[in-house]
């Protein structure tokens, strides 16, 4: 398996590459600091550790928010207290979320 990718503060979140051009963002719904979160930065975050903020991974049920000018293809879903962001620079919402579906089951790429 290849290198997970490594967490990175952004702001109260995590920020992490799981594929080519394909990025994610980890943050709770209510946007208030996850204690937690400060033991991934800088390390290597396994999918195993990213489903225990996100149980339900396999059925998340994605959605496109609004675009303006300015911003690139993303999808979001909600687990519980959690939020994530797919953000890519040109994959499909299908290429986005099976990059991420190959990610947490271990074979990221």
């Amino acid at each position: 398996m290849e290198q997970p990718g490594i967490a990175r503060a952004d702001g109260i979140g995590l920020r992490m590459a799981i594929g080519a051009g394909c990025s994610l963002l980890l943050r709770r719904r209510d946007m208030r600091p996850e204690p937690r979160f400060g033991q991934f930065f800088g390390q290597p975050m396994q999918a195993e550790a990213l489903a225990r903020f996100l149980p339900n991974w396999k059925t998340l049920d994605w959605k496109e928010p609004p675009r303006n000018l300015l911003s690139r293809p993303e999808w979001v879903a909600f687990d519980g207290r959690f939020q994530v962001n797919l953000e890519t620079q040109r994959d499909s919402h299908d290429q986005a979320i099976g990059l991420f579906a190959r990610y947490m089951q271990g074979r990221a790429t």
